[in-house]
């Protein structure tokens, strides 16, 4: 986990707000390695039986999970999963591809963000993006569907999970009247 200062480049205006960006690490503040746990440790730690943290990686709940060989290993740091579903966006690493004959599109994908469909909480969107070749694609998929397409890619190892908290002043435009 790391702790980085930024510099935003390329910013998008649409209607007053910030439809889009991009940024490159100027300094790296802060970085907290952590210890990975077995699936039996991670669920002695939280106080539930390994069946049912192999439940929660193969509903795509542990996030940070990754796989080695046939065993998962999830960090320590990773919190016991909620009930419900949290949006989440996937970068895919170092212009890796991830392979997949159920999610063929995701071979071409930078960057996948699922959320939960606000009026009907069991459909949930999924934009698939590639900023470089200008690739996007909107796929509604139902839970079970979602829970799939989120296994694939963690065990796929070539994506991680964007987490960023982005500090961005105010925009004022001033438009004059002619």
């Amino acid at each position: 986990m790391e702790l980085n200062l930024c510099q935003a480049d390329e910013i998008e205006v649409e209607n007053n707000e910030i439809s889009g960006m991009t940024s490159s690490v100027e300094h790296t503040l802060i970085t907290v390695e952590c210890d990975y746990l077995t699936v039996e440790q991670y669920a002695a730690m939280h106080e539930v039986e390994p069946v049912t943290v192999r439940q929660w990686i193969r509903r795509g709940k542990l996030r940070h999970a990754k796989k080695n060989g046939r065993d998962w290993l999830i960090p320590d740091t990773e919190d016991k999963p909620r009930r419900g579903f949290t949006s989440v966006q996937y970068v895919v690493e170092n212009e890796a591809h991830i392979e997949s004959d159920e999610f063929p599109l995701l071979s071409v994908c930078e960057s996948i963000f699922i959320l939960q469909d606000e009026d009907n909480k069991n459909k949930f969107i999924c934009y698939l993006n590639n900023y470089k070749t200008k690739f996007n694609s909107k796929l509604e998929l139902t839970r079970s569907e979602v829970e799939r397409l989120e296994h694939t890619i963690i065990e796929s190892g070539k994506a991680r999970v964007e987490g960023s908290i982005q500090y961005v002043p105010i925009l004022e435009i001033i438009y004059n009247e002619k």
